[in-house]
Formats: C-alpha cells, structure tokens, sequence
C-alpha cells in the first residue's frame, strides 16, 4: 500500500493534512540541506584551487628571485598552505553544519506532523464518539424504547460517598 493510499485512509480522522504537512516540510528541508552542503563543498573547492594557486605564485616569485626554498620562505610557504587548509575546513564544516540543522528541523516537522496529526485524529475521533452518543440516546428517546420514559432523576446509593446513578440505566 503506497504511502498516499494510507494518508486517503486517515482523511477520515483527520489525521493526513498534518502529517502530510510535516512530510513535506521534511522533504523540503532534506533537499535545501543537501543544496547547502553542495554549495559549501563548491565552495571549498573554489578556495582549495585557489590557495594551491596562490602557493604556487609564492613559490615561482620566491624562485624567480633566487631565493632557495628553505628556511624563512619555506616557512611562510608552509604557513600558506595550513592557512589555506583551516579555510578550506571551516567552510566545509560550516556547510555541514548548517545543512545537519536542517536535516534536523525536517525531521522535527516530520515528527510534528505527525504529532499533530495524532492530536487531530484523537479529537475527531471524540467528537465522533460524543455525536454517536447523543444521537443513540435521541434515537432511544424517540422510539419510546423505554418503558417507564427517560427517568432523569439520580438516586444516591453507598454509604454518604456522594456517588449517583441513574436510576434509568
């Protein structure tokens, strides 16, 4: 049974359009967090390439003017790239992170959803319940199934509890 056959079979109790709202709010969540932890990626690539680039116009220019790769210039080339690296990382966790709170709140929508969806099927099923009373005791009352009529009166029965019942039942 496909999973909009069961939501048609909860239209009864109400219980659907919640539970398809946070379905779909979750949805949306699940893919806007997969956009932002590509983008973040994309991102750091971009930054990556161009701190590779970067390191490597050091290293020419330091070359280029007779400078021997050691020392003070392999130093600040080495600084360069744990720079460059630390960037690289902080964009990608950022992404990660901001793509797992949205994951998060998806499925937070989702377990809403269906939360509220419970709540909704809980009190229609109520007000279905209390509808099928009064119309049983409006049915009995006018068929005259009674045969002393409806007795509304309520008599105390136990020892001084102030418990009542009707006497009609």
């Amino acid at each position: 049974m496909g999973s909009n056959n069961i939501l048609s079979s909860l239209d009864v109790t109400g219980i659907s359009a919640p539970l398809y709202e946070g379905m779909e709010q979750n949805k949306e969540a699940q893919i806007q967090a997969g956009i932002v932890q590509k983008e973040a990626n994309e991102q750091a690539d971009y930054v990556r390439e161009q701190n590779d680039k970067f390191y490597q116009e050091q290293e020419l220019a330091f070359l280029k003017s007779g400078v021997i790769l050691d020392g003070s210039p392999l130093m600040i080339l080495e600084e360069t790239a744990r720079e460059g690296a630390k960037d690289v990382k902080n964009i990608r966790d950022s992404g990660y992170t901001k793509a797992d709170s949205l994951r998060r709140s998806g499925r937070k929508a989702l377990l809403g959803g269906i939360s509220n969806g419970i709540q909704t099927g809980i009190g229609r099923g109520m007000s279905l319940m209390s509808m099928g009373a009064g119309a049983g005791g409006a049915a009995k009352g006018a068929s005259g199934a009674s045969e002393a009529g409806a007795n509304t009166s309520m008599k105390s029965f136990g020892s001084g509890t102030g418990q009542q019942m009707s006497a009609g039942y």
